[in-house]
């Protein structure tokens, strides 16, 4: 026991020692962790600008920018003459939409006759376009169902006027996204893939290079310690990432903390090893940080957050299961902050421990391959 600790204490701090394992391993978590919510804890998109051109220049047309303009989510940065300058303005980035109020705007309305404007937004960047969109959207609806409920009043139909234009109503509850805000929907996602890739670098770092390499009689203490050792430091990482940055940025977090370990200890297990295999795989060991930075953001994809994995080929579901986030990321997220609780995730569970099984598997095999290639009956092979 004592043998193994030793082992335990000397691969924990070769993380600290190596340059380039402590920048991954200590120094990128604790600069993500600071700087990566930055951008979005905002939540949402606010002052979207938009350029108007009113060619009614009539009191509904103003009524309509007003009403435009009481959003916060938009703003109605001025007015041009045509569309020619309007365009101009999108261009230049100035504004991201464009409404055309056209002519006889008012007229149409107050007569009865259906009088539609045009909105034009940069759908290039998805977010400004569904803001500024929503935006318009809405205000028009809600002029057009006020200038309806006052022709009915006028035709002395006002008890019916507000059941006749609005038979339904709506009440939108936003579940687990209670701001419906951009953080608290990528941030916990993202935070398991920065966990995932830098764990895979490190311990590929750490692990790669034949001129590292030493013999062990203790293959078994030197393997278990060195899991052990990164699987502490991860562990520690997760629940700051998990469990404190949700709780200092103000994000949803209503998962149970066994729940939460009972998943989270298959991903960093399935995670060490398959860093493990990257390391005997990867004949210079800096090649492991060009191939994680490569694999991050189809990695991202293929976990079904920023498109569904349900909308993928079935081919693709299957190839991207090989990944510890694929199944991770859906679980974390649904524990942390959707309450589920680890039964409820049984399957991504279940393939995590496969994984690892899989992945020790590997490991334990180009061990013995490594062992007969030094021809070194009943010893192994570990790099140092």
């Amino acid at each position: 026991m004592k043998a193994w600790f030793e082992e335990f204490q000397d691969a924990f701090s070769a993380i600290f020692k190596d340059r380039a394992a402590f920048s991954i391993m200590v120094l990128a978590i604790i600069v993500y962790g600071l700087l990566y919510p930055q951008p979005y804890l905002g939540e949402v998109v606010r002052e979207a600008p938009i350029v108007v051109v009113d060619q009614d220049n009539s009191v509904t047309s103003r009524e309509l920018l007003r009403r435009i303009g009481a959003y916060d989510t938009v703003q109605i940065a001025g007015s041009v003459p045509d569309m020619v300058a309007a365009r101009r303005a999108l261009q230049a980035r100035q504004a991201f939409a464009i409404l055309v109020i056209p002519e006889f705007f008012e007229r149409d309305l107050l007569a009865g006759r259906s009088a539609p404007v045009a909105a034009y937004g940069d759908a290039s960047y998805f977010l400004l376009y569904n803001t500024t969109m929503t935006a318009i959207t809405s205000a028009a609806r809600e002029t057009g169902a006020e200038i309806a409920a006052r022709r009915m009043v006028q035709q002395g139909k006002g008890a019916r006027a507000a059941a006749s234009i609005q038979p339904m109503t709506v009440t939108a509850v936003p579940l687990f996204n209670p701001q419906g805000g951009y953080a608290s929907y990528v941030v916990p996602a993202s935070v398991v893939l920065i966990l995932q890739q830098t764990l895979l670098i490190g311990v590929a770092l750490l692990n790669a290079g034949a001129a590292n390499a030493r013999h062990s009689v203790r293959p078994f203490a030197v393997l278990t310690a060195r899991v052990a050792a990164y699987s502490l430091l991860y562990g520690i990482w997760m629940l700051a990432y998990l469990v404190l940055l949700p709780v200092i940025l103000g994000m949803p977090r209503i998962g149970g903390l066994l729940d939460l370990f009972i998943l989270g200890v298959p991903f960093i297990l399935a995670t060490i090893f398959l860093g493990l295999v990257l390391s005997m795989v990867l004949p210079v060991r800096e090649w492991a940080i060009l191939a994680m930075m490569a694999m991050g953001i189809p990695l991202f994809f293929l976990s079904g957050v920023a498109w569904p994995i349900e909308m993928l080929p079935q081919w693709m579901q299957q190839v991207a299961l090989v990944a510890p986030s694929t199944s991770a990321i859906p679980g974390m997220v649904r524990i942390n902050q959707m309450g589920a609780s680890w039964q409820d995730l049984t399957p991504q569970v279940a393939t995590l421990w496969i994984l690892t099984a899989a992945y020790a598997a590997v490991v334990l095999a180009g061990l013995r391959l490594l062992r007969g290639r030094h021809g070194l009956p009943g010893q192994a092979v570990l790099d140092s």
